[in-house]
């Protein structure tokens, strides 16, 4: 048997450490994965980068988004697209997740890995 908790409680065990940044790759569990975070999302703010896939429960993450006040930014190869709601995109199926309050720091992300929206130039 596999062990299993959450990233709540291994949070918990290490409240000393800062998190900034969670990779959620579990092939359409992603949602069952930001249910066990809420804490450490609402204490830490990290970005997130959450894997979209077709079989993903789209309404379940669009409501964890929403609920944190998040943005979603669909991560195109040739770009960047900053998503109203979480849709599945065949061409990105990696969406970055940054909370609402830290939109000049993904300016200046996406501008420096040459990723800002073209349609947003300037």
């Amino acid at each position: 048997m596999v062990p299993v908790t959450t990233l709540d409680r291994v949070n918990a065990e290490h409240a000393h450490e800062r998190v900034s940044l969670v990779k959620v790759d579990v092939e359409g569990m992603e949602h069952a994965v930001l249910s066990g975070a809420i804490e450490l999302i609402a204490r830490h703010r990290p970005w997130l980068v959450v894997e979209v896939l077709p079989t993903s429960d789209l309404a379940s993450l669009e409501e964890h988004r929403a609920g944190l006040d998040y943005l979603d930014v669909q991560l195109h190869r040739e770009g960047a697209h900053i998503a109203g709601r979480v849709t599945f995109a065949p061409t990105a199926w990696n969406h970055l997740w940054v909370p609402s309050d830290d939109v000049d720091a993904l300016t200046a992300t996406l501008r420096g890995c040459h990723l800002w929206p073209s349609h947003l130039a300037a």
